[in-house]
């Protein structure tokens, strides 16, 4: 008795190649060491983006929707590396000068303008996403 039976498959086509080249693009800025003093939200969020850009890239049954996620992510994150930790000495270093001024020696006007900017440097001292200044 032959039973003619028919068969039907569907396949989805995925195109990653975008998704390759960003991440060799991330992995350049790591080689470069431009991945080094990131404020740390940056640092998480390239190197969680990066991993799972990998982990996506890897996997096989990856959906057209989660590749393009990935690439999309890890681009964006590629713009921030910039943002890197400025280095505080010299400020701590005006801190302490500020700090060590007897105030009571000087006339009244401009002390607390001096306050507030000794104030506000403090507040970018103890920030650790402060900046350091652009390049460009």
């Amino acid at each position: 008795d032959g039973m003619d039976q028919a068969l039907s498959f569907t396949f989805d086509i995925v195109y990653k190649e975008l998704l390759k080249q960003t991440i060799d693009a991330a992995q350049q800025e790591v080689d470069a060491g431009n991945t080094q003093g990131l404020i740390p939200a940056v640092q998480e969020a390239f190197d969680t983006r990066f991993q799972r850009a990998k982990e996506v890239y890897a996997d096989q049954e990856a959906t057209q929707a989660q590749i393009d996620a990935a690439h999309m992510d890890l681009m964006m994150v590629l713009h921030f590396l910039d943002f890197k930790s400025g280095d505080k000495t010299y400020l701590k270093d005006l801190i302490d000068t500020a700090e060590a001024l007897d105030l009571d020696l000087f006339v009244e006007a401009g002390k607390a303008e001096l306050e507030a900017a000794l104030a506000n440097a403090k507040g970018v001292y103890a920030d650790e996403s402060a900046l350091q200044p652009c390049r460009y």
